[in-house]
């Protein structure tokens, strides 16, 4: 088969019938990611015989005949993570060839966020795809990996229950089976535990002739799972970032918590606790709050974005990294003391989880920490800028 590499449209773009015949390798930082994304790359540690090239090749020091030309959900081919919230399935498609006709064991591999991997076998479809899917339960970032390898006893099975349909003699069927237990030996080799006894069993079964034993579905997956994965690749590992549930459908409401007294004084957390329950009555499912952390001095803004500040303004929350009530200089972790500090954003929390809702806070491009080196501009304290970038969490 002559797999044509070449410029112009993704995968996913083509109809199925020409989906292996024009791919393009999806962004990457390097060739080497960009050619694994769609051929697979063949496991350098473990490659089985015939799969590492003699000194002088031209040939890849690890190559296989096997191919992944895709992995769906993706999103430029695996450079940004897909999403989906918690409770809900990811269904994975992808593209396996090989250069034969031999059978193809599939696996997707899925990596939780706590970093447990469970292994789910792919199913196969129609026009050489295969397809598997894993439920995503908890908050936080999965990984998935589309690995494959030559299914040698798969392969001899389907061709020995062809010689049984066909009526061979029973000679032949016993030189057929002698083929069979020298895969089925190898697998017990690797095996442990129940697997290894079952595998044991296997053999005798084999070697007195039994040709049920070779055709049942329950030594097929014990040979899989402990036979050698010969010339097995795996495709680029992909992302899935887990929100809750009502960050996907959510209604949101935003308000300062500054602004929530109406005879004109600075409101705190606690202040604007006592709207939260309007605010679920108006059917709304989070409460969006602009920083709320302590606000820089030097070149502080007044009111309507003057450049210059009057005495009372208390400057944009955005400009974070101010003094506390001790006269320490906070920032994230800090919350401005005339909004009540840290005790009044837990009762603000609290609240809001009495009520059903959820509370979301909104982080700043970037902040300063006191450090020694240099003076900054806005606390006029010694400092170390700390980059980051605007992130909305619940």
């Amino acid at each position: 088969m002559l797999l044509r590499i070449g410029p112009g449209r993704s995968a996913e773009q083509l109809p199925s019938h020409s989906r292996f015949s024009t791919m393009t390798p999806p962004p990457s930082t390097s060739s080497t990611a960009a050619e694994a994304a769609v051929t697979g790359t063949p496991r350098p540690d473990d490659a089985p015989a015939g799969t590492t090239a003699p000194d002088g090749s031209t040939l890849p020091k690890k190559w296989s005949r096997i191919m992944i030309p895709f992995v769906r959900p993706s999103i430029e081919g695996g450079v940004w993570p897909i999403k989906r919230a918690v409770g809900e399935t990811v269904d994975v498609r992808a593209g396996v060839v090989v250069d034969s006709h031999e059978a193809l064991a599939v696996e997707l591999v899925v990596t939780d966020p706590d970093g447990t991997s469970t292994v789910h076998l792919m199913t196969a479809e129609e026009n050489d795809e295969f397809s598997g899917r894993f439920e995503v339960k908890h908050l936080g970032r999965y990984a998935y990996t589309v690995r494959a390898w030559l299914d040698r006893f798969a392969t001899w099975q389907d061709q020995f229950r062809r010689r049984v349909a066909g009526g061979e003699p029973q000679e032949e069927l016993k030189s057929e089976l002698q083929a069979g237990v020298d895969i089925v030996r190898a697998a017990q080799k690797n095996a442990s535990g129940a697997d290894a006894k079952k595998l044991l069993a296997d053999l005798e079964a084999f070697e007195a002739g039994d040709e049920d034993a070779a055709l049942g579905e329950g030594i097929a997956a014990r040979v899989r799972r402990n036979a050698p994965h010969d010339m097995m690749v795996e495709s680029r590992t992909y992302e899935v970032i887990v929100d809750p549930e009502v960050a996907r459908s959510g209604a949101w409401y935003e308000f300062f918590p500054r602004s929530t007294r109406d005879d004109g004084q600075h409101g705190t957390l606690d202040d604007a606790a006592e709207r939260l329950e309007g605010i679920r009555d108006m059917g709304f499912d989070v409460v969006y709050l602009p920083p709320v952390h302590p606000i820089g001095i030097q070149h502080r803004k007044g009111k309507d974005n003057a450049p210059t500040a009057g005495p009372d303004d208390p400057g944009s929350p955005w400009a974070i990294g101010g003094p506390l009530e001790d006269g320490t200089m906070g920032g994230h972790k800090s919350v401005h003391p005339d909004l009540g500090g840290l005790d009044a954003f837990d009762r603000f929390v609290e609240r809001a989880d009495d009520l059903g809702l959820k509370v979301a806070s909104r982080g700043a491009p970037g902040m300063v920490l006191p450090s020694a080196g240099r003076e900054h501009p806005v606390c006029g304290e010694p400092a170390q800028e700390v980059p980051g970038r605007v992130s909305d969490q619940l």
